[in-house]
């Protein structure tokens, strides 16, 4: 087992001993003697390796549940009324997939293109949305990938669930970051009885903490739903 699975695990028994000076002093000692064997060579290469693989099992399945996932909804829902249209979209998703899968970069760099492209995509699914983005903005290219990818599920979920026919994106500069918004005058939810979904957690929140940003959601029923977008954190 992982040196640091198990110091986790043998302070949070320390801990439950009753009394407070008891659990600190055991939770401190277990600690410490850990901290003095130190991680053996080997427990480092299975951290990290089980580390690389739970990222890398989280990447495709915010791929699938983002491309394939959605499609097969779309078609699911009978919005596609002939075969042409259920073949472009297969053709759209398929060049995606292969573009995430194979690494290759996107064709439009900056996050004004990217937004507008997404702006088309949901268009084309009875999803009017408004964007407005500075032309020219420069950010580290897996920071404008977290933003788009973020901002796109977020508009799937309008288009999904708010039952309205418009959203609207607007990205605003400070001096430390970039807050992108996405916003809806939809029929909303009540933040304290819905729970999180894989698109949620994974598509947005995840997204923006790996590049050291952070999404916050705000919803109420009957008032839309506005999700915020921020990098840095």
């Amino acid at each position: 087992m992982p040196w640091t699975f198990g110091s986790n695990a043998i302070c949070g028994q320390a801990m439950g001993v009753p009394g407070l000076a008891p659990a600190s002093l055991g939770a401190g000692a277990v600690a410490g003697a850990y901290a003095l064997q130190g991680p053996r060579p080997g427990d480092v290469v299975a951290n990290s390796a089980a580390l690389a693989e739970a990222r890398e099992r989280s990447v495709q399945l915010r791929l699938l549940h983002d491309h394939a996932l959605q499609t097969l909804e779309t078609i699911a829902s009978g919005r596609f009324r002939d075969i042409v249209s259920v073949r472009h979209r297969a053709r759209t998703e398929a060049a995606q997939l292969d573009q995430e899968l194979t690494r290759v970069e996107p064709g439009p760099a900056t996050l004004a293109d990217r937004l507008t492209a997404a702006r088309r995509a949901h268009a084309a699914q009875g999803l009017r949305v408004d964007v407005e983005c500075p032309a020219v903005l420069l950010l580290p290219d897996a920071v404008t990938d977290a933003l788009c990818g973020a901002a796109n599920e977020a508009l799937t979920n309008v288009r999904k669930h708010a039952h309205t026919e418009l959203a609207r994106v607007r990205v605003v500069t400070a001096a430390d970051g970039v807050v992108v918004t996405i916003s809806d005058a939809g029929v909303g939810f009540d933040r304290t009885v819905a729970h999180k979904g894989f698109g949620m957690g994974e598509s947005i929140d995840r997204r923006m903490y790996e590049v050291g940003g952070a999404a916050h959601v705000e919803s109420a029923p009957a008032a839309g739903t506005s999700v915020t977008l921020r990098w840095p954190r």
